[in-house]
């Protein structure tokens, strides 16, 4: 198997991910933003969630009107890790 799981820490991340994208949604007059300060640590494998997430702020890139804000991060909830 090619999957890697490991300790990752999701608010990092996903800020990570909003910075990544930052320049491409620019170009549409759209703003990304980091939400969550918190570490939430999660054992999963990045290069998924990392897909993932990518695939979720494409489509808010491509769909949300000009001026908009993607806010993306991560939060526990109820014992979960989420990723918003």
């Amino acid at each position: 198997s090619d999957t890697t799981i490991s300790v990752v820490d999701l608010t990092t991340l996903a800020a990570r991910r909003a910075d990544a994208w930052s320049e491409v949604a620019s170009q549409r007059g759209i703003t990304t933003l980091s939400t969550g300060a918190d570490p939430v640590m999660s054992v999963t494998d990045r290069t998924i969630v990392e897909s993932a997430l990518d695939a979720v702020i494409d489509n808010a890139v491509k769909f949300s009107p000009a001026t908009a804000v993607v806010e993306i991060g991560a939060h526990r909830s109820e014992g979960r890790c989420v990723l918003t």
